[in-house]
């Protein structure tokens, strides 16, 4: 199972904070603590709903073990909305209150110098500026509709952009794998953070295109680095990004002309989002946390 960056970061902070109350908090569904715990913190779900087919992917444990223990917590945190409606939709028989407290930066990132992002781009991209994003792999549906997308952008304009997934492209589908065969799309697995950050900083934009229901933490980064962001996340944006409302071949390729072609656009995105990322820090999330624990002394 993929950390839950969330759970663990917010478990942390919590303990420091207040540590009465550790041994009532479960970070996540890989906490090896009693599931019977109060509160169940949880950032991500990974194939927890995901279709029975696919779930030998992750080699996870039984999913009904990782049910047993939401439903059996009283309250459960989660960092946005989309979360809260995600459980809600598939758990009709829930019985914890959902609280949505926000999340804050998990990682030091920051704008690349000029010379930085020229050097990336002659690593990664043979010199050519690109679109940054992550290849969901096979269980993200919106990674093919992503490079279509991409596509027929590039179709439509002169501009020699290029795209940049991050991830294994041995782990995509055989469609994608045969969409990406060009000489556009790139494929590169960041190895450690410092090299992350190099790329996220060095390109013309991140595309946030995924339907994990996890919390978006690459447009927190991206904001952070000061890149313009494409997204279908309205909730996480709040304007400080290109909103696609369908994620559709067309209506990604109008947002990245779009950001191409009016660079007044793309540096508003930019400004927007250094605004944008201040309503996304620990400290309110710790005070929305403290507030619950202040209705729950028996917690």
């Amino acid at each position: 199972m993929t950390t839950d960056v969330f759970a663990t970061t917010l478990k942390q902070k919590i303990a420091a904070r207040w540590p009465e109350r550790a041994e009532s908090i479960r970070a996540g569904l890989e906490d090896t603590a009693s599931p019977e715990k109060t509160i169940l913190l949880l950032g991500r779900l990974d194939d927890l709903l995901a279709p029975p087919q696919r779930r030998w992917l992750f080699f996870r444990p039984r999913p009904q073990e990782d049910m047993r223990q939401i439903k059996n917590a009283r309250h459960i945190i989660v960092p946005h909305r989309a979360l809260a409606n995600r459980l809600r939709e598939h758990l009709s028989d829930l019985n914890a209150q959902i609280h949505v407290v926000g999340h804050g930066p998990v990682t030091d990132i920051a704008p690349q110098p000029a010379n930085t992002r020229k050097i990336t781009r002659e690593v990664y991209t043979k010199g050519r500026p690109y679109f940054v994003a992550h290849a969901g792999g096979r269980q993200d549906e919106n990674t093919l509709p992503l490079v279509r997308g991409f596509q027929r952008f590039r179709k439509l304009q002169n501009e020699d952009v290029c795209l940049l997934l991050l991830g294994s492209r041995a782990g995509q589908s055989r469609t994608l794998r045969r969409l990406t065969s060009g000489g556009d799309i790139f494929f590169s697995r960041p190895e450690a953070p410092r090299e992350y950050a190099r790329i996220l900083g060095s390109s013309r934009a991140l595309l946030n295109l995924s339907d994990h229901p996890a919390f978006p933490l690459d447009i927190l980064d991206a904001w952070h680095a000061e890149v313009p962001v494409v997204s279908h996340q309205q909730d996480i944006l709040g304007g400080a990004g290109a909103l696609v409302p369908s994620v559709s071949a067309e209506r990604i390729a109008e947002a990245l002309q779009q950001l191409v072609h009016t660079p007044f656009f793309a540096s508003g995105l930019v400004e927007n989002g250094r605004a944008r990322r201040e309503a996304f820090r620990w400290a309110p999330v710790l005070e929305r946390v403290g507030e619950l624990f202040g209705r729950l002394p028996g917690a």
